[in-house]
């Protein structure tokens, strides 16, 4: 049975969160992408109010007749929203957060249901962190224009369960894509010109102009995801609505629960792959170069009694690397360096000694003869 900790999780989430601000003050690349993305998102902003305001008067004026398009469109925002997070959160995975820092101490510290319940917690708070404002201006917008403060409520609730569901799911993908790009070894290989050909159709749909297209063709199937059904919620307490189909309400309840259901997969999924992708020792993948030779099954074996599978692992890895590069043997000296260093000054300074002692003897018996 998995076994969360909250007081150690919070603990992660506090510390990645002061490394990431504090990376973002020093790194001044860093500082910039951030002063872009803010202003970016007051143009959005502004756009959306603009549009949730125009979307509820014609719901509030035509309630019968409007009840289909702005479901609709708000099922298609609430999906899209939900796409943009999730592919967002994996490429951060694969190139970022999937990759930890001081993966030794993390693994033999803690357990990793904690350092991914971690991650997903720290990954949206950053995203809660950017959507917080957007999110309430454009609802106020859109509660304005309908003239029901329900919408208001309803985002509140409905906010936090499509970041929680979306950065999960982000996560659990992220992981998979990097555990086959560091494992797989033709993907290893072809990692980089990958990754060049998707930064290339990335922005070509921006310099094409074709993000509209995109976007439109993406609007129509997202209304069917469930976690769109949460959209439906808005027009709850709206003044005259009679729904065509199904209410609103029974509609939001499933898109709810769904979205419940689908952070608990999603953080499931995620721990199952990070127990394999952190625990895999992903250098290790060269058979031809390894060799035979290589092997550590009688290390994990004599560590079975001792120790649990995750420090064997980290022992077991550590150990191959060495194996592959001697040199680590070399850090071993720091921590006796203290204690070997006051001897071995000593015989310098002895060895030292003898050395002018043995030079001055040699001049004054060169002089004396001389």
């Amino acid at each position: 049975m998995v076994r969360y900790e909250p007081a150690v999780i919070l603990h992660v989430v506090r510390g990645d969160l002061h490394r990431r601000l504090r990376s973002i003050r020093e790194t001044p690349r860093e500082a910039v992408g951030v002063l872009l993305l803010g202003i970016l998102l007051v143009g959005v902003t502004a756009g959306g109010g603009a549009g949730a305001y125009a979307v509820g008067r014609e719901l509030g004026t035509a309630a019968a007749s409007a009840d289909v398009a702005v479901r609709s469109r708000t099922r298609a925002v609430v999906g899209l929203v939900w796409v943009g997070i999730t592919v967002t959160v994996a490429v951060r995975t694969v190139t970022k957060v999937g990759d930890l820092e001081q993966p030794a101490l993390h693994l033999s510290s803690t357990s990793i249901p904690n350092l991914v319940a971690a991650t997903v917690l720290a990954e949206a708070v950053l995203v809660a962190s950017w959507l917080v404002v957007p999110t309430a201006v454009v609802g106020s917008a859109f509660a304005l224009g309908v003239g029901s403060a329900s919408v208001l409520a309803v985002l509140a609730v409905a906010t936090p369960l499509v970041v929680l569901a979306a950065v999960s799911s982000g996560v659990a993908c992220g992981l998979a894509v990097r555990h086959l790009l560091s494992s797989y070894e033709p993907l290893a290989r072809l990692k980089i010109p990958l990754g060049i050909v998707l930064a290339l159709a990335y922005v070509s749909v921006f310099v094409t102009g074709r993000v509209d297209s995109v976007i439109t063709a993406l609007s129509r199937p997202v209304q069917f995801w469930p976690v769109s059904w949460l959209a439906d919620g808005l027009v709850v307490g709206v003044p005259g609505l009679e729904p065509a189909f199904v209410p609103p309400a029974a509609v939001g309840g499933v898109g709810v629960g769904f979205t419940v259901a689908l952070t608990g997969v999603g953080v499931a999924a995620a721990v199952r792959i990070g127990t394999v992708h952190w625990l895999s020792d992903s250098s290790y993948t060269n058979r031809a170069v390894v060799g035979r030779g290589w092997t550590t099954v009688g290390l994990e074996r004599l560590l079975v009694p001792v120790t649990t599978r995750r420090t064997r692992v980290v022992a077991t890895t550590v150990w191959r690397r060495t194996k592959r590069a001697p040199m680590r043997l070399v850090y071993l000296l720091y921590p006796v360096a203290p204690v070997l260093g006051r001897p071995v000054l000593k015989l310098t300074r002895i060895s030292s000694q003898s050395v002018e002692c043995g030079v001055f003897r040699h001049i004054r018996v060169s002089v004396f003869r001389g």
